[in-house]
């Protein structure tokens, strides 16, 4: 009896060693693999640019940018050195005119054209006595004559008369606006450079790649221009963004 109860202990550790070491085999079995691969899966990115071209006259021609489309300038004698050609000198009522070539040039086409107006207003001069007299009356204290003091909202009247993108006429004329592109925030009736850059043209018709689109814009220094803005000027930069 003493012998069978031995064996019993003997035979159920030895059943367990088997189990365990089939679970190692089949351990073994399982980590075996074979592996193959899928190479050379390129995602190659398509590309669009887009570039702009000035009037012939002007300047620059085709690049990522342009200067001086808008660059009111017949005003200024050329030969006068203590002028400088840049800047122009525009009276209450005086009109600039120009227009832009955009190009698209790449491997695909683009949905839309934003365009973004940005505005500098600016003091380069001393305050004639007619400026300082308006800017303090405005202001309603004693602002001094240096440049860089008094007001600076000159593009408040720098009034946009005809605006037109590709085929589509967004601005008439000085009153008569399309409602689906801007508001007279001013409520003066007519949309100003400041009016532009704070309603950016978005979602018009895209330059078709190998293609070629003209903005045209006429801007007027309003005749309803005080002398707080003798001697200032805007500096006025469009930026055109063609989105995928």
């Amino acid at each position: 009896m003493r012998t069978a109860m031995k064996i019993k202990p003997v035979l159920l550790a030895a059943i367990t060693i088997l189990f365990v070491a089939s679970l190692a085999i089949m351990g073994t079995y399982a980590d075996f693999s074979d592996i193959e691969t899928s190479e050379d899966n390129y995602f190659a990115t398509g590309e669009f640019n887009l570039r702009l071209e000035n009037p012939d006259g002007i300047g620059e021609q085709w690049d990522e940018s342009v200067i001086g489309t808008w660059h009111y300038e017949q005003n200024v004698n050329a030969s006068d050195t203590n002028e400088s050609p840049w800047y122009g000198r525009m009276e209450p009522g005086d009109s600039i005119n120009s227009y832009i070539y955009l190009e698209a040039d790449g491997t695909m086409d683009g949905n839309t054209i934003d365009i973004y107006c940005s505005n500098v207003n600016e003091e380069l001069e001393f305050d004639t006595g007619p400026e300082n007299e308006a800017e303090d009356e405005i202001c309603g204290y004693d602002v001094p004559i240096d440049p860089g003091n008094g007001v600076f909202d000159k593009d408040t009247k720098m009034i946009i008369t005809f605006m037109q993108y590709h085929t589509t006429t967004i601005i008439t004329s000085e009153y008569d606006y399309d409602t689906n592109y801007f508001t007279d925030t001013s409520s003066d009736g007519r949309i100003s450079l400041d009016e532009f850059e704070s309603q950016p043209l978005l979602g018009l018709t895209p330059v078709p790649n190998n293609g070629t689109i003209t903005f045209f814009m006429i801007v007027k220094f309003a005749e309803d221009a005080g002398n707080e803005y003798q001697g200032d000027r805007t500096n006025m930069t469009l930026m055109f963004a063609l989105i995928q």
